[in-house]
């Protein structure tokens, strides 16, 4: 029923589609049928797919910010008919029924005879959104000749003169309008992923030492690193950060807006949490030694100290 496909993504999305190796079309088109697909852009690519002969099925991947110039459209709607099907993925991208790649859709949604919409939240916004891509759809849906009409039904106006939306009514009446044209689909029933693993803590222990400037900054947001340089705080919210760097084995280079002239400097006083990672991370390399590791730091200072001691 359709020997063509007009697909139409953000500029970000589009090799989600094109990708010869590691894109939706190369895991999921027909073996038994010819695919061809082009990336219909200012530098255009195609490849191949299944078998040579028999019925065609052409791929045309754009991006809503390439059909937005008339000229452009206007050369990609002469590959539409009534057997193309056209796709909008992340179909918000056509929420706003001023925007000019909204009209550019429905241009093309009213030469190519099927249209599909794909969008994981396709109200990004409020119930407003809903109305140029439901008018993309069909017409029939909403059973409304304007959007005039559909903020009639389905807006309270207030705010200056009137003419702000203020909230939404009749929002069951649209859900049951829409209803019949809707398949969802959950990430449980679309993604093969395994179950989640629980977290496993690791706490390391303080020295005496890191435990004792800990103390004195949570009692009087002063910390004595020696006796020249005490680490201070005139801050609730520099405290908490002074106290969560202290458990990172440092402690310096807050901004604290109190504070007169220069910020005092980072200063190392423990290696803690480093010194368990490196405890852990042998233990690991001995059990897998082409281990694959990522791993997270919550300040800059103790990424790179961590960085360094690893190299």
């Amino acid at each position: 029923k359709i020997d063509r496909v007009l697909v139409i993504a953000p500029a970000s999305v589009r090799g989600v589609w094109f990708d010869q190796e590691l894109g939706e079309l190369a895991k999921h088109l027909w073996t038994s049928q010819r695919g061809d697909i082009v990336e219909w852009h200012s530098r255009r690519r195609g490849w191949q797919y299944g078998a040579p002969g028999g019925q065609r099925l052409k791929w045309l991947i754009t991006n809503y910010e390439f059909i937005r110039q008339k000229e452009r459209l206007k050369e990609l709607a002469a590959y539409c008919g009534k057997s193309t099907l056209l796709v909008l993925d992340e179909s918000s991208a056509v929420k706003n029924y001023r925007a000019q790649q909204t009209k550019a859709s429905f241009a093309l949604r009213k030469l190519c005879g099927r249209v599909v919409l794909l969008n994981g939240t396709p109200i990004s916004h409020s119930p407003g959104d809903m109305y140029s891509q439901g008018m993309i759809m069909h017409p029939g849906i909403l059973g409304c000749d304007n959007y005039f009409q559909f903020r009639s039904r389905y807006a309270v106006m207030g705010g200056w003169q009137g003419k702000q939306i203020v909230s939404w009514i009749n929002l069951p009446d649209m859900q049951k309008r829409f209803a019949p044209f809707v398949l969802r689909r959950l990430k449980s029933q679309c993604l093969d992923l395994p179950p989640k693993l629980d977290s496993v803590p690791i706490e390391p222990a303080l020295t005496p030492n890191t435990w004792r400037i800990y103390k004195e900054m949570k009692a009087s947001m002063v910390a004595w690193l020696n006796a020249a340089t005490p680490a201070m705080a005139s801050q609730a919210g520099v405290k908490a950060l002074r106290l969560a760097q202290i458990t990172s084995g440092f402690v310096g280079g807050v901004a604290d807006l109190d504070a007169e002239g220069p910020q005092d400097p980072v200063q190392t006083i423990g290696s803690e949490k480093i010194d368990i990672t490196i405890d852990w991370l042998d233990r690991a390399l001995e059990e897998d030694p082409n281990l694959k590791l990522l791993m997270w730091c919550r300040f800059r200072p103790e990424l790179l100290r961590l960085y360094e001691t690893l190299a």
